[in-house]
């Protein structure tokens, strides 16, 4: 089949792994597969730079109307209908994930040219505004008085229009036959609970790493390599390019060091954007490599090896990739249990704690390195899990919604739903 995949990011982010591993490995099974991202980092040929946004400056009056009404539905951008129709037409679905700039209003207008299944990685596409709900329920119904509005990354909006926004979505796309999946249970239970996909149904399709990608090598090695001692009781852990995002949990990480004065720790912070300096300022403290980000496999790989234990105690995620590649590289977890983490993670390859706690991380690491040899058991439980069968499942899965979406796509969608 020939694919195309949208993404807002090739390679940075969760969704852009996810959609970076189906590329290969859709490719690796002989479809032709490219993908379109907002911002290209990568020096793929397969991957194509997608024409961003104008400007606040230079947008029009109307654009500049709808910003201050809080409207976040790029409805002045061109993209997707400035795409070439005849380079569309090549090809035979179109795989959405995280959207990069893009203009809810030509949905119908694109879905009349290729059909389109879209993966949700978030809570965004369904909710008037917010990345997670964080346990409102408003869009089940319709949104408004949002209680994220004027906190990160909702700082920048003039107005509260998540009503507006929903309002909006569900004129722009609530009829159209869309294929949606969810990469959890979790995630697919939510996008049922919503008031804009309630009707529309909904896969689940667990996300998966390619094992060429990720794999055990040797922890020595790789500490020699990154200058990590051979002796330290090392933690890696991923972090938000900006202090003021605290989904992933810094300030709960923080606390747990606090908490962990007695037991020195080597810390291994990996982020989006690894080299802010306030990001650099919140660990300068403790022990430890200095935050970076790693866009090759190879240092990454070093990285998960020369970790005793991963640290992941996220306030919401829908999966949780690090905890994926931290499995396929042998490397066990502590995770916060919320949203789809917890069908990742398990009782058997890691350890659960409860959400925002920096208590119970703290807890939990000194348990990890306890008198019990968890650290063995653990990590032994972490190297039994089988990357290449779970990348063959996701793969295999994927395959068989394309063949459905493209022999029905003027139809009802059949497909089974989890």
């Amino acid at each position: 089949m020939r694919i195309l995949l949208i993404n807002a990011s090739d390679t940075k982010g969760g969704a852009a792994q996810v959609g970076w591993n189906l590329m290969e490995g859709l490719r690796e099974r002989g479809h032709e597969v490219e993908m379109w991202a907002g911002k290209k980092s990568s020096d793929s040929p397969w991957v194509k730079q997608l024409p961003m946004g104008l400007p606040i400056s230079k947008r029009s009056i109307k654009s500049r109307v709808l910003h201050r009404l809080g409207v976040t539905l790029d409805l002045q951008s061109n993209v997707p209908r400035q795409l070439d129709e005849s380079a569309l037409r090549r090809f035979d679905l179109m795989h959405l994930h995280d959207l990069p700039s893009w203009n809810w209003s030509h949905f119908s207008w694109l879905m009349a040219r290729v059909p389109i299944v879209w993966t949700i990685h978030s809570m965004a596409p369904f909710t008037g505004n917010c990345l997670y709900s964080f346990g409102c329920d408003r869009f089940q119904h319709a949104c408004g008085r949002c209680p994220q509005h004027g906190q990160w990354p909702l700082l920048w909006n003039h107005r509260d229009g998540s009503r507006l926004n929903l309002i909006l979505k569900r004129i722009l796309i609530g009829r159209l036959p869309l294929r949606l999946i969810g990469v959890s249970d979790w995630i697919s239970e939510q996008c049922r609970r919503s008031s804009l996909f309630r009707k529309v149904p909904v896969v689940t399709i667990r996300n998966a790493v390619n094992p060429k990608r990720f794999y055990p090598v040797g922890r020595k090695v790789a500490r020699d390599r990154l200058g990590i001692p051979q002796n330290a009781k090392a933690v890696l852990l991923s972090v938000s390019g900006n202090p003021l995002d605290l989904r992933k949990g810094l300030d709960v990480a923080i606390g747990a060091l606090e908490h962990l004065a007695d037991f020195p720790l080597f810390l291994m912070p990996l982020g989006i954007s690894g080299e802010l300096p306030a990001l650099k300022e919140s660990f300068q403290r403790f022990p430890g490599l200095a935050p970076r980000h790693v866009a090759d496999d190879s240092t990454l790989r070093d990285y998960y090896a020369a970790a005793d234990v991963v640290w992941h105690p996220s306030r919401a995620d829908t999966s949780s990739m690090v905890s994926l590649e931290a499995f396929a590289c042998g490397t066990p977890v502590i995770a916060a249990a919320v949203g789809g983490v917890p069908e990742v993670v398990g009782e058997t390859r890691g350890i659960l704690i409860p959400p925002e706690s920096p208590v119970a991380l703290a807890d939990a690491t000194r348990q990890f390195f306890g008198p019990d040899n968890n650290t063995e058991r653990l990590r032994h439980q972490a190297q039994r899990h089988s990357a290449a069968e779970g990348f063959d499942r996701m793969l295999d899965e994927h395959e068989s919604l394309y063949q459905k979406v493209s022999r029905h796509c003027t139809a009802p969608f059949t497909g089974s739903q989890t």
